[in-house]
This record gives C-alpha cells, structure tokens and sequence, in this order.
C-alpha cells in the first residue's frame, strides 16, 4: 500500500505534466491563430492595394480622355474662328487655345489631387497591415526546465516527508 505522501507526490507530478501540456497545446493555438490573422491581414492588404491600383488606373484614363476632349475642342474652336473670316486670326486662334489650355491645367490639378488621395490610401492600407501585425501577441510556450523544478520539488518533499530522521540529530 502507497503512502499519502507517495500519493500527494504522483498528484504533484501529473499535475505538473498536464499543465505543462496544456500551456504547451495553448501556445501551439496561439501561434495557429496568429498565423490565420496575418494571413487574413495580407489578404486584405492585397485586395485593398488592387482597388487602389484600379482606382488610379481610372484617374489616368480619365486625364487622357479629358486631355484629349480639350485638344480637340481646342482644334475644333481654332477652326471655326478662321472658318468665320472676322477679326484676327491670331487673337482668334488665342482665345480658343486659352479656354482649352486651362481646361486642361484644371484637369492635370485634379490629376493630382487623385495620386495624393491614392498615396494615402496606400499608406493607410500599408498602416492597418502594420496595425494587425503588431497586435498579435507572441505565444509564451512553457518552460521545459520550469516543470522539471516542479517535479524534481515534488520529489525533495516526498523525500522530506518520509526520511528517517537521523539517529544523530533527534
């Protein structure tokens, strides 16, 4: 038949050895979940910077269109006015290249309003990745020599418990 304190000392011990399994199997978890997390975060920083790629795409298709209709508009005035035959020729075809030319400084100004706006968001995307990365907490796994110590105290306290006293020193 086992003592108590051969009893109490096996209790100790697997106790000590579940949770050491147990905060290993957590940090294991841990670590799964933050793998999915910044996987779940590239995704996301992926999918935003596509749309702003598409969305300065748009704004350069949308400059050369608005550049193009302000050439033409330009050559379209610029004929009519010496088509018509009054006045002079050149103040005509100035007044007409000055419409378009400021049509299309107008455009180039919005132009870059849209690249500075993209800019931002490309750092505001870049922002929330960093953002993600940083608040996944780093998973703590166990100590190896710490539940050995446990162990090895569970084992001097049984000891402690049922050694003879020595003849010596009662």
């Amino acid at each position: 038949m086992c003592s108590p304190q051969l009893a109490i000392a096996a209790v100790q011990v697997a106790g000590t050895v579940m949770q050491y399994q147990d905060d290993k199997s957590a940090a294991q978890t841990k670590a799964n979940a933050n793998e999915t997390a910044r996987r779940n975060a590239d995704k996301a920083y992926l999918e935003d910077i596509s749309r702003i790629d598409m969305e300065r795409t748009m704004a350069d298709r949308e400059k050369r269109r608005e550049d193009f209709t302000a050439t033409q508009l330009k050559k379209k005035d610029a004929a009519a006015a010496l088509n018509t035959g009054f006045g002079s020729p050149l103040a005509s075809l100035q007044n007409a290249f000055f419409d378009a030319d400021a049509s299309i400084a107008a455009n180039g100004a919005d132009y870059t309003a849209d690249l500075v706006k993209i800019g931002w968001q490309q750092r505001d995307a870049y922002g929330t990745l960093q953002r993600t990365y940083a608040g996944l907490a780093t998973p703590r796994n166990p100590s190896k020599i710490g539940a050995a110590l446990k162990i090895a105290g569970t084992g001097a306290e049984y000891w402690a418990a049922t050694a003879e006293p020595d003849s010596e020193g009662a």
